[in-house]
């Protein structure tokens, strides 16, 4: 059903796009550092890869 708007996109949808894309950030970014804090853990510790 087409709205009655004219633009392509509403407000409400770009608000709805950030913000999962904020949630999804947020949730997210514990994966990610691990990846990047595990070199400096493994310095401190003198710990290898293996």
């Amino acid at each position: 059903m087409p709205s009655s708007n004219n633009e392509i996109e509403s407000r409400y949808a770009w608000f709805r796009l950030f913000a999962s894309l904020t949630l999804i950030t947020i949730g997210a970014v514990g994966m990610y550092a691990v990846i990047i804090a595990m070199p400096v853990i493994e310095l401190e510790f003198g710990l290898t890869r293996s």
